[in-house]
């Protein structure tokens, strides 16, 4: 019998690192809830970056 191992990627905790590597800050997040039958994705976080200089 195998296992399976599941990993799971938190995307916005990992996009917020890597703009922040980048150069950029996080400017405001904001939450948009999607509604409809067959929608996989019921919430999405709408973020707003600006580059440091």
């Amino acid at each position: 019998m195998q296992l399976i191992k599941v990993i799971t990627i938190d995307n916005v905790k990992f996009t917020k690192e890597v703009c922040q590597k980048i150069g950029f800050k996080l400017v405001k997040t904001i939450d948009k809830i999607i509604y409809g039958l067959y929608n996989v994705i019921q919430n999405e976080k709408i973020m707003i970056f600006k580059k440091v200089v």
